[in-house]
């Protein structure tokens, strides 16, 4: 195990919900932010907090629970695949009370009870329900009819957290359940990490593990994180591991983009959003056709600026001056696309630039590229090229002729 070799007390990227490692991105932060905003109303008693797998959300609702004071008492489900009657003996068995009956009155009365001790004991309950998106119609409504649970002075006895991915927002919005939608005013789409936090996402889960850690990454190991992760942290978490289970048996305590990509061919994995075709992909035998030169024209406003050749498996361009292909400019990102040379086939990826990349006049996160599409950034164009080289005249080469496109003075 690499965990003495890098000095760390215990595996910092490992899948679980330990609130410990929790990082504060902008989304989580807004999150939490809408958490503590339905405890402390005194008119809102839902909210709904959605993302994809693996975004962090049953991590967030870890840190939340924890570090809330004394004056809440917390009951959490996420064993969602429930019949109404379950889900309120589910509920009361997180309290500690065995009520097995088949009355939903009757343990809607018992559940009333208990939180109404709780009340008067200056504890506020609050229900947070993982997996919501699995919750049926009828169990729904149930939630509704929980969230209007009123003291006899009329104060409301339980807030609720509903926690899901994307298709969750969906169900809320049909016909069925118009009256639970109305009664959520606190809502929160968890985003995924922007690529410019996944240096302090990666450096906040090492130092928790190990505040003296000896591991080291290089700086363009982040977007090549980003582009197999998309940002996700669950993903991010699965890759850096094993990047650093690969380092170990190397014998390196620096994690470099060789390293990544020996932990991405361990995995199988594609930039994110690119499906796979089921062939077996390793780096080492990533290599350009033998038929054909490909390039990439640079032009600003038709005036032609310089030509690249494609001879890797993967062209950076951006603003900074790593990149392969570099745009000065200040509406040209950092890190703003990248070119992805995979089974015979060109892609660019957006590199979640601001001012966006386009291809034939429309907005993409991915494109594959045919001879000569052409790529828009900023003010800028960049045409992609085939050309034959295969074929011994040149009459037959379907190429540019760049002497036609005017030059820059």
């Amino acid at each position: 195990m690499y965990l003495n070799f890098f000095n760390l007390n215990e595996r910092p990227f490992k899948l679980n919900s330990d609130h410990r490692f929790l990082f504060n991105s902008e989304g989580h932060s807004a999150a939490l932010g809408m958490f503590k905003k339905l405890i402390r109303s005194d008119t809102e008693n839902l909210c709904v907090l959605t993302g994809e797998i693996g975004s962090g959300k049953t991590t967030l609702s870890q840190a939340f629970m924890s570090t809330i004071g004394p004056g809440f008492l917390f009951a959490k489900i996420h064993q969602t695949q429930l019949v109404p009657n379950e889900f309120l003996q589910m509920l009361l068995l997180e309290f500690g009370i065995n009520l097995f009956v088949n009355s939903k009155a009757e343990l809607l009365e018992k559940l009333t009870e208990y939180i109404i001790e709780q009340q008067q004991a200056n504890k506020k309950v609050v229900l947070i329900v993982d997996e919501a998106q699995n919750l049926k119609t009828d169990v729904l409504l149930l939630v509704k009819e929980l969230s209007e649970l009123k003291s006899v002075d009329g104060e409301a006895l339980l807030k609720i957290i509903l926690i899901g991915q994307p298709e969750f927002a969906a169900t809320l919005e049909s016909k069925e359940l118009s009256s639970l939608a109305a009664k959520i005013n606190l809502r929160y789409h968890l985003e995924a990490m922007l690529k410019e936090e996944i240096k302090s996402y990666i450096t906040h889960r090492l130092k928790i593990a190990g505040a003296a850690h000896e591991v080291e990454f290089t700086a363009d190991v982040i977007p090549l994180i980003y582009l197999y992760t998309g940002g996700r942290a669950r993903l991010i978490n699965v890759l850096f591991d094993h990047a650093l289970l690969a380092a170990y048996v190397e014998n390196k305590k620096l994690i470099n983009s060789n390293i990544i990509e020996a932990a991405v061919e361990e995995l199988q994995w594609l930039p994110f959003g690119m499906e796979s075709t089921g062939k077996i992909f390793k780096f080492a035998e990533t290599k350009i056709s033998n038929a054909y030169e490909f390039f990439i024209i640079l032009s600003k406003k038709g005036t032609f600026l310089k030509e690249y050749t494609i001879n890797k498996k993967r062209l950076h361009i951006g603003r900074h001056s790593d990149n392969d292909i570099r745009i000065k400019s200040d509406k040209v990102s950092r890190q703003h696309a990248i070119i992805i040379y995979h089974e015979n086939d060109f892609y660019i990826r957006d590199m979640s630039s601001k001012n966006g990349t386009f291809v034939n006049h429309k907005r993409i996160d991915m494109q594959q590229l045919t001879d000569g599409s052409v790529i828009e950034i900023a003010e800028y164009t960049l045409i992609f090229k085939a050309k034959n080289i295969s074929v011994a005249t040149d009459e037959n080469n379907e190429n540019i002729n760049i002497l036609d496109i005017p030059q820059q003075a």
